[in-house]
């Protein structure tokens, strides 16, 4: 999606310029599925998620940032 904004308004300006240091990534439930099909980092985004999803768990904005940091960490591998 973001490279869809840029592609429309990068024509339309004369420099235009990210600066994506410090976007964080907002993992869909479909993007933490293709993390890792098995295994203890499949078993860690379960425990994650049921952690986050418990309302009466106080953990669950930790959880929360853990899954994004996992999902950061697994879309940088990618790149590679």
């Amino acid at each position: 999606m973001l490279d869809e904004v840029l592609t429309h308004w990068g024509g339309r300006f004369r420099w235009l310029a990210l600066d994506s240091e410090k976007l964080i990534p907002q993992p869909t439930e479909d993007d933490l599925d293709r993390i890792d099909k098995a295994g203890f980092v499949r078993a860690a985004v379960e425990k994650l998620r049921s952690i986050e999803t418990d309302p009466s768990n106080h953990d669950g904005i930790h959880a929360r940032d853990a899954l994004v940091r996992l999902y950061s960490a697994f879309v940088g591998r990618e790149r590679e």
